[in-house]
């Protein structure tokens, strides 16, 4: 998850400092929808 733009989304970088444990392949699912929700 390393390459994820973090930097273009600093709410989803906070987030994910704040709950790694969270941080899995439900939210990373999450994470994709809302990508593609913006663009």
């Amino acid at each position: 998850m390393k390459d994820f733009p973090f930097r273009q989304y600093p709410e989803m970088a906070v987030w994910q400092n704040s709950c790694r444990r969270c941080y899995n392949e439900t939210s990373r699912n999450w994470f994709l929808r809302r990508v593609t929700w913006e663009e």
